[in-house]
């Protein structure tokens, strides 16, 4: 439940309440070259950027937290040292517009893709943060050069860095990644998204009749607010959450029932001890310590058991958690008190109804 807390309250870089997302494909006869393709975005985002109430449009290949596309990346320093490499798995994106303002995502270095970036023969890259500590972690990044393993390599020039985008989910670290214009890496298939400053999804009518406006025969799909991705991410680890926390509660009260029961059982057994004790003149406070001290060291024995069971299970959980140790010092420490509580209050209940018996009836007893 901690780890749930912890993964609703994770940073995943974009802005998950004023970003509104459509999907879009231009197909047809109309979009076969990519210079098309650009031209319907240039004159979309002329339209959108008349709507009031909106801030920013931007596209892109595709959206945080769904997956994505990668491709092996080499720099010129990797290539001199190890012509062989393998290079680094990076994510690769296209973007046009104002993506990042769209998304929200901040601008750490450098500026952002101009249209003089978008030609392929001179290509311009942003990459994300990872991407700058992964190749560069002890320089400036800006005016480097990477490329996606083209033989001979198409050189791109960082032009600056941005804040990381969690691609392949909420609980999955920020890998590298690296933004292209459209005319350098084109796409068929891309997500519009827009940003406005209240509810994005009042968003929708407008920027749905601007896309009909540049061409009726383009429809929308997949519109989603970023909040709405990242719910629908969650919603099965809640589901999960619930019934683990569920199953531990009731594991819970079952192993404090067991306890207690045993612990009862065991100082019920004692009443004649108990008895003989008080016939030669122990003190009863003296008997309910000693009572207690038995109790409390059988709980210990079972607990220390438990904390080998754990230290077993957490071969098993390490993997379903995010953002907390499997084994958490506070709620180790929150079971072991509930337990022991439990088994305290399991030896004074009885432990005080055998020393207010007389002698003579606590030797009765059996």
């Amino acid at each position: 439940m901690q780890s749930h807390t912890s993964l609703q309250r994770a940073e995943q870089g974009f802005d998950e309440e004023h970003t509104l997302t459509l999907g879009l494909t231009l197909g047809g006869d109309r979009y076969l070259d990519a210079e098309d393709r650009k031209a319907f975005f240039d004159q979309l985002f002329s339209r959108l950027g008349a709507i009031p109430g909106l801030r920013e449009a931007g596209a892109v290949s595709k959206l945080p937290l769904q997956g994505g596309t990668n491709g092996r990346v080499f720099t010129e320093e990797m290539i001199s040292v190890d012509p062989g490499g393998r290079g680094v798995l990076t994510e690769n994106s296209t973007v046009t517009g104002d993506y990042f303002g769209a998304m929200g995502i901040p601008l750490l270095a450098g500026r952002t893709l101009q249209p003089e970036d978008d030609d392929p023969e001179s290509p311009g890259v942003v990459i994300n943060r990872a991407a700058a500590a992964r190749f560069w972690p002890d320089e400036d990044p800006l005016g480097k050069r990477l490329s996606f393993g083209d033989d001979p390599p198409r050189w791109l020039t960082v032009v600056g860095v941005v804040g990381d985008v969690r691609q392949w989910g909420p609980g999955v670290p920020p890998r590298p990644e690296a933004y292209m214009g459209y005319l350098v890496n084109p796409r068929t298939r891309m997500f519009i998204t827009v940003a406005g400053a209240g509810d994005p999804r009042g968003l929708f009518r407008p920027v749905r009749d601007a896309v009909l406006a540049v061409d009726p025969n383009q429809p929308l799909s997949e519109i989603q607010t970023m909040g709405d991705i990242l719910e629908s991410q969650l919603a099965g680890r809640e589901f999960y959450t619930f019934l683990i926390g569920l199953f531990s509660v009731l594991a819970l009260g079952l192993a404090a029932a067991g306890v207690y029961g045993v612990i009862s059982y065991f100082v019920a057994q004692r009443t004649r001890e108990l008895g003989i004790r008080v016939a030669l003149g122990a003190g009863r406070r003296g008997l309910i310590r000693l009572v207690v001290r038995r109790a409390i060291v059988l709980v210990l024995a079972g607990i220390g058991f438990g904390l080998v069971g754990v230290a077993v299970a957490t071969l098993t959980i390490s993997s379903l958690l995010y953002g907390i140790s499997p084994v958490d010092l506070p709620t180790l420490a929150g079971g072991i008190t509930i337990l022991l509580a439990v088994g305290t209050a399991a030896a004074l209940f009885p432990g005080f109804r055998a020393t207010r018996l007389s002698p003579v009836e606590a030797l009765r007893t059996e």
